[in-house]
Order: structure tokens, then C-alpha cells, then sequence
């Protein structure tokens, strides 16, 4: 009895949150929300990176990515953008193309770079790998 009340909760919460099955809830609920960790950058410097994502039904994934440089001195946001992609249930692929800005100093500097997101989910460990890109290293982000 218990188990039954427990799938129709499940179920009732999944079509409420727009999901179709309460295994697009289990996703959605596993990569929505606030990944971070720590890229390396430009002769060692530390960004704290955010990444906040938001799964919708059938894959489509949006998010905002922001950089933050820490120091004695306080913090400043680097770079905020916007990105849209698609997350891959089968094979854990996660794919985002930038958007536009949404804030930081790279916002109103000229030839700063978005970039893109391609990595994979580790759904066990709730870690994806970050790959090195131009003047940083790889990382891990985590949720």
C-alpha cells in the first residue's frame, strides 16, 4: 500500500513539474540546480565557476554560466551568459551552445569569449568534467 501511494505521489509530482514520467522527474531533478567547482586559468588564477541548469521534458536544457575571480580584496563576476542546449539521457551528453550576456566585466569587453559546454553527466557521483579550453585547464564540476 505504502509503495503504491508512494508511485501515484511520484507520478502526481512529475506531471505537475511538466514531466511526462517520473523518470523525466528523476532527471530533471538530478541536473537542475547549481553545479561548481574550481577552473584554473591564466597562469594558475582560480574562477569559482556556477553553472545553473534547468532540464526540461525530452532534453531541452538551458542554463547560466558565471565565473567569479576571488581574491583578498573580495570577488568580482568575470563573465555571466546565458547558454541552451540538450541533455542526453541515453548517453549522459550534455551540449550547450552560449547565448548572450547576462553580466560580469567579459560583458563589456571586446573579443571576450562565451564558450560552449560539451561534457558528460556521471549521474552516480552527480560530477560532469569540464575539458580544457583556451587558457584553462580541465575541471570538475559538481552538484
Amino acid at each position: 500500500m505504502k509503495h503504491t501511494a508512494m508511485a501515484l505521489a511520484l507520478l502526481a509530482a512529475a506531471t505537475t513539474a511538466g514531466c511526462e514520467t517520473a523518470g523525466e522527474l528523476l532527471v530533471s531533478s538530478t541536473m537542475s540546480g547549481d553545479w561548481k567547482g574550481t577552473a584554473y586559468c591564466a597562469y594558475g588564477v582560480p574562477l569559482e565557476m556556477v553553472l545553473t541548469l534547468q532540464y526540461w521534458p525530452g532534453g531541452a536544457t538551458t542554463g547560466t554560466n558565471t565565473l567569479t575571480l576571488k581574491g583578498n580584496v573580495g570577488e568580482a563576476v568575470i563573465a555571466a551568459y546565458s547558454l541552451r542546449g540538450t541533455y542526453d539521457v541515453a548517453t549522459y551528453k550534455l551540449s550547450l551552445q552560449p547565448e548572450a550576456w547576462v553580466g560580469g566585466i567579459a560583458a563589456t569587453t571586446p573579443g571576450a569569449v562565451m564558450l560552449p559546454i560539451e561534457t558528460e553527466l556521471e549521474p552516480s557521483s552527480r560530477t560532469m568534467k569540464i575539458p580544457a579550453t583556451t587558457g584553462c585547464s580541465p575541471f570538475e564540476l559538481s552538484k
